[in-house]
Parts: C-alpha cells; structure tokens; sequence
C-alpha cells in the first residue's frame, strides 16, 4: 500500500490517500506506528450519531462517508463515482477540522505568517482573503506558517503557540495571476472550482509565539482598529474553525479561556481594506507599521 506522510497542525500524518492540499511532510522512517494521526479508506455504515469526543460522522452529498475517531484516525467511505481529491479537500478541511477538536486543540478559521520571530494570524469566515493576503506576505518575504485553519496551544508560561501545517495556499486565478505565481500553480482545489493550491516557497517547521490575531473586514480604506479583550473573544467565537464542533463538543469556556490568555500575550485589531489587489502593497505595508510600534 502507498503511505503519503504530511504534517497537519505540528502533527506527523500518515494517509493512504494522496492529499493535493498537503505539502509531503517528513520521513516516518518506515513505520505508520510513528504516526500521529491515520487516515484509511473503510467500510462505514450510514452517518450515526456517537460521543462526539470520541467519534464524528459525516456523510457528504455524492461524495463519501467520513468518521473521525479519538483525535487519531480518519476513516472514509467513498460513494460511487466519487473523486479522489473532492474527497481530499474534505478530509483535509472538515476532516481535519473535527479530528484536532477531538484532541483539544483551539482552532481558528485563519491563515498565518512568520514576521520577525513570531506568527501573525488573519482570520475571517470563507471569501475574506485570508490565504491571498499571507500568500502576498509569503511573496514579500516572510514565512509560510499556515493556511485556512490554525491549531493554537499555550505554552508552560501561558505564552499562545501556533502549530506550522504543511498546507498549500488555495488561490484563486485572480490571485495567481496578482502574486505571478503560476509557476507554482497545482492542482484545482476542487473539480467545480476555478480554485487553485499553489506552493508556498518559503516555510517554517517549528510552532511559533503568537504576535498577532487580525480580523479581516472590508472598507474603504486600510486601516487597523485594536479589540479589546472582548472584541477577542467574539471573534474566537464567531472565526472558530467549524464553530458547530466547539458547540456539539461544549468547549465554549475553553475558546473563552484561550481569548483570555491570548489577549494577555499578543496584540489583536481588526484589518480593515478594500478586496482591490491593487491595494495590496498597502495592506502590507499597514500591517508591518503596526507591529513595529511595540
């Protein structure tokens, strides 16, 4: 059997399914014992309600059959004429998604870069830009840290953490074409979908301090308004990373206690610009000024 190995959220990855989204992660130097988290094709019944913490079912419309088990195991059905990489992006994404909540892990809905020694995360519901704007910060030189979903854990002195993922950046062409990235263009992200992963080349292979949590809003002009702690906390509540799980599983209190210790270590503010690539330069430039004036 073929083993694709990727790391997800600082987690070794093994999967017999082949995962476009997904940078190859390292060496499980022979054995899928090494692993931290399976996925494997089974045969699953129809989608049955279970301890959520222990086991979640999916049934996606014509595609497949998925269950999360423990925090450690993927397990999918497909359905006739399915695709292999329709199903990939759901693994990758819902999958993915109810397994790191099965392990505790806070998830937001956010893409994130390396600027100085520590990560900067934009987050915002689908459609917002968040890959765009840390693929932009990628082409301008700084690291790749993670996109679409970010895995946060605390640190012994209480300082917030976010996991590096072996994630492509999902580009629209419009972007493509913005960031002259079409050397670097791979697959669509999905069969229906004028969507693209494109390879980000420059990434980073150790968890990093959180410097910075942005919401990203739509306006007129570029600006940044700081959220107090409050602000923080609605949007660890409104950008969880499939905020259904955070209520079926009654992690409520968690999201709030990570908001509370986020808010003591790391500066938030919501980012305010127009969606014109034009104004990209802009945006940068915004985000840069305000992390220098500590």
């Amino acid at each position: 059997m073929v083993r694709h190995v990727y790391t997800v959220a600082g987690l070794k990855v093994v999967s017999d399914l082949p995962m476009p989204g997904l940078l190859p992660g390292p060496s499980l130097d022979g054995s899928p014992d090494t692993a931290d988290v399976t996925i494997a094709r089974a045969v699953l019944p129809p989608a049955a309600m279970a301890n959520a913490h222990h086991e979640l079912n999916f049934e996606i419309a014509d595609l497949m059959r998925m269950s999360m088990r423990h925090g450690t195991t993927m397990l999918y059905d497909p359905l006739p004429d399915a695709l292999a990489d329709d199903m990939a992006l759901y693994l990758g994404g819902t999958g993915f998604g109810a397994l790191l909540h099965q392990r505790g892990m806070v998830l937001l809905h956010a893409s994130a870069v390396r600027i100085g020694d520590a990560a900067v995360l934009f987050c915002g519901p689908s459609g917002a830009g968040k890959s765009t704007l840390a693929a932009a910060l990628v082409e301008a030189g700084y690291d790749h840290v993670a996109d679409d979903f970010c895995a946060i854990s605390f640190a012994a002195d209480g300082t917030p953490m976010v996991a590096p993922d072996g994630r492509r950046h999902k580009l629209w062409d419009s972007a493509v074409d913005g960031l002259a990235a079409h050397h670097r263009k791979g697959v669509a992200v999905r069969s229906d979908m004028a969507k693209y992963y494109v390879d980000p080349h420059r990434t980073v292979a150790t968890p990093l301090p959180i410097a910075a949590i942005f919401e990203l809003a739509v306006g007129d002009q570029v600006a940044i308004e700081a959220l107090g702690g409050l602000g923080l906390v609605r949007v660890m509540r409104e950008h969880a990373y499939r905020p259904h799980l955070v209520s079926l599983m009654g992690q409520h209190r968690h999201y709030f206690d990570a908001a509370a210790a986020i808010a003591r270590h790391s500066r938030t503010g919501q980012l305010i610009r127009p969606l014109q690539f034009k104004m990209m330069k802009s945006t940068i430039n915004t985000v840069e000024r305000y992390l220098d004036r500590q």
